[in-house]
């Protein structure tokens, strides 16, 4: 049998325990739910950003893409053709014009 003292103290005991479990509860969770909101933004951003600067490159490569086609559509011999105009025949100067 536990001493009267004891017995007691005992409801005090329980009710400060009960006390700092809430507290340190409510601090876990509140501390969960804004690394969870920051986490989300964070996430949020970076992939926006990453999105941006991915868009990016790839219009700078299809624009790259597109002035390699026009060189080779216009040929390598455009500007031997200006160069030498008595020897360009009119049917091609107003092709490549």
């Amino acid at each position: 049998m536990l001493p009267t003292s004891c017995v007691l103290l005992f409801p005090l005991f329980i009710i400060k325990i009960k006390k700092t479990t809430g507290i340190t509860i409510d601090l876990t969770l509140s501390v969960v739910q804004k690394m969870y909101k920051f986490s989300r933004a964070a996430l949020c951003m970076g992939s926006m950003s990453f999105t941006v600067l991915a868009l990016l490159d790839i219009f700078e490569m299809e624009k790259l893409q597109m002035g390699q086609h026009l060189l080779l559509l216009l040929g390598s011999n455009r500007e031997r053709l200006d160069e030498m105009p008595s020897k360009t025949p009119s049917m091609f100067k107003s092709m490549i014009s």
